[in-house]
């Protein structure tokens, strides 16, 4: 058992074991209470809160010599409004040449310093060589293999630029993964057509650097019919969710996508060890109606799509559970939850839930049978 030491009179141990009285000079209470927090702060961590976020926000649309982009300046412009109700420090540019990119990123750069969060958002056309990955200007006239190199940016060359700042987090989001609009004019000239298909390249990790794609590496994103592209809706939707990470953010932007795309696109993302961050806080508002945590949320979603492939990675199905689910997916849609909620199953951690409603075959709104308005689900260990 550790000593206790008073101010004052006290008694002190020597080094034989034996005692000793002994004054210790009293302790100044301001000293103490700031010696605590400090001591507090070493011990538990807080989540990282920086004083300067800065986000360069960039959607190409009106390409001279490639195809019209119709969603990427109007989703630039979503997600850079976005950010600012986020606090972020905003650098919002659309429809750029190669020099004005440039030109942008050094204007960036100059306001990303130690502790900052540096963001990178781009939307629009992209490409792969090589292995590097290439982010192409409005005005990129590209017939050659070789011209790939100097008519676009460089992703990396780019993300090591953002590195150098020394900032505490690097986020880049790209939304690039269009098809490939030079591909019939470099093809015929290149021995691989690999080497610069459709799709963006796996890049290694960079230190300090959450890099998110729209889709997985060498597979094509979709632009979209609607307002925005699938990438920036879900973007859109779950960057002020209070309490989600980074990491649990495009998890969560990948989820969506992939339900609105009938898994057509599988957005990819991958992060050196960082340190965690929210875009809308790391704690919960005590007074927030949302009653979930992230696995009930997460099934909730699961359930309410009929993504049962997900949710056998969430929770433990039996067959019967899994045939179970497998009929209701294929008979309802547009599930809607009474309640859910963390409950012991069996024993071991688990979920409960009763769903509400749902829509039939036909397209009536129906009340669950009893032998699947009640479910429950062990939940797997993480």
């Amino acid at each position: 058992m550790y000593p206790i030491i008073k101010t004052g009179n006290t008694v002190a141990p020597r080094n034989d074991g034996s005692t000793e009285n002994k004054v210790f000079p009293p302790i100044d209470p301001w000293r103490l209470a700031f010696l605590m927090l400090l001591a507090g702060l070493v011990c538990f961590p807080s989540p990282l809160i920086a004083a300067n976020k800065i986000a360069l926000v960039i959607g190409n649309s009106n390409y001279s010599l490639a195809d019209y982009l119709p969603n990427p300046v109007k989703d630039s412009k979503a997600i850079a409004n976005k950010l600012r109700t986020l606090g972020f420090e905003v650098i919002e540019r659309q429809d750029l040449t190669l020099e004005q990119m440039n030109t942008a990123l050094r204007e960036t750069h100059k306001k990303i310093g130690k502790g900052t969060i540096a963001l990178f958002y781009y939307a629009g056309h992209g490409i792969q060589k090589d292995g590097q990955n290439y982010l192409i200007p409005v005005d990129a006239d590209i017939s050659k293999a070789y011209e790939i190199e100097y008519s676009g940016l460089n992703l990396r060359k780019v993300l090591d630029g953002m590195n150098e700042a020394r900032p505490s987090l690097n986020i880049a989001l790209l939304d690039a993964c269009r098809n490939n609009p030079y591909e019939k004019r470099v093809r015929r000239l290149s021995r691989s057509a690999n080497k610069h298909g459709a799709g963006l390249a796996a890049i290694d990790n960079v230190q300090g650097t959450i890099l998110s794609y729209a889709t997985e590496p060498g597979s094509v994103a979709i632009d979209g019919t609607g307002e925005h592209s699938p990438y920036a809706v879900a973007l859109l939707k779950h960057l002020e969710r209070p309490g989600l990470s980074v990491q649990d953010m495009l998890a969560q932007v990948g989820l969506d996508v992939m339900t609105a795309t009938q898994g057509e696109q599988r957005p990819w993302y991958s992060s050196s060890p960082v340190p965690r961050f929210c875009f809308a806080g790391c704690k919960f508002n005590t007074q927030n109606t949302d009653p979930f945590d992230n696995e009930t949320r997460l099934l909730k979603h699961l359930i309410e799509t009929g993504d049962i492939a997900n949710i056998e990675q969430l929770v433990m199905l039996s067959g019967a559970q899994k045939t179970l689910l497998d009929n209701i997916f294929n008979d309802y849609s547009n599930l809607v939850l009474e309640n859910i909620h963390k409950q012991p199953v069996n024993g071991a951690p688990g979920i409960q839930l009763e769903i509400r409603e749902a829509t039939n075959i036909k397209g009536n709104r129906v009340r669950p049978a009893s032998s699947w308005n009640r479910l429950s689900f062990i939940l797997k260990e993480q």
